[in-house]
């Protein structure tokens, strides 16, 4: 990779794949993030500033992130990712609907442009969905939900993670026991299959509760 990138300097797809390479394959976010910029100098591609954008938020480097994004929120607001990167920074600042916003906005983006490849498209519907609970909206995160276990196509290790979400939701907000109980018992059988110990026992804890509480909620 590096030495395509050495023989061919001008091309700015192989230096955002070579960047690409650096941080997820070699641990190395700083080279990346030189390759990006080296990136930018020949190319007015907006992936490579929403690529750099992801390795700051990844890093916890929220405050670089925003001068990263900054561009991209000028020209290219409506671009896939851009809003679920704004999203992070705002949630991690604190401001929970305006992420929500940004969150839908990046919705909307991607439903607009089906031809352009988003960053993470299962993490925004899970984003969305932990911050609609923050927000006390449970029907709208339970869409998110279904929303993200449908981009990840049956695979992933968030799977248990947005089960266990809804079935919570279900039981402690919707008092809806049956679906609370089919969510747990499918949260136990990803865990199962692919999941952390953790992860297993949480979800036979959960079913174990949910069926407690559905035999108290029974007439007899």
């Amino acid at each position: 990779m590096k030495r395509a990138v050495l023989a061919d300097p001008g091309n700015a797809d192989l230096g955002l794949s070579l960047a690409q390479f650096q941080w997820k394959l070699e641990g190395l976010p700083a080279s990346a993030r030189g390759t990006l910029r080296r990136t930018a100098r020949i190319s007015d591609d907006p992936n490579t500033a929403l690529v750099e954008t992801e390795i700051l938020v990844a890093e916890g480097k929220f405050a670089e992130a925003v001068g990263a994004l900054a561009p991209l929120l000028e020209v290219g607001p409506f671009l896939p990712g851009v809003g679920y990167l704004e999203g992070r920074i705002l949630e991690a600042r604190g401001e929970t609907e305006k992420a929500a916003e940004a969150y839908r906005r990046d919705e909307a983006a991607v439903g607009n442009r089906p031809e352009v490849r988003h960053l993470d498209q299962p993490l925004l519907h899970l984003r969305y969905a932990g911050v609609l609970e923050t927000l006390n909206q449970p029907r709208e995160a339970l869409e998110q939900y279904r929303k993200h276990l449908k981009a990840l196509g049956g695979r992933g290790s968030n799977i248990p993670v947005a089960r266990l979400r809804m079935g919570r939701i279900y039981r402690d907000q919707l008092q809806d026991y049956v679906a609370a109980e089919d969510a747990f018992r499918e949260a136990l059988s990803a865990a199962e299959r692919g999941g952390s110990a953790g992860e297993v026992e949480n979800a036979r804890r959960e079913l174990a509760e949910t069926r407690k509480r559905k035999l108290e909620a029974t007439p007899r």
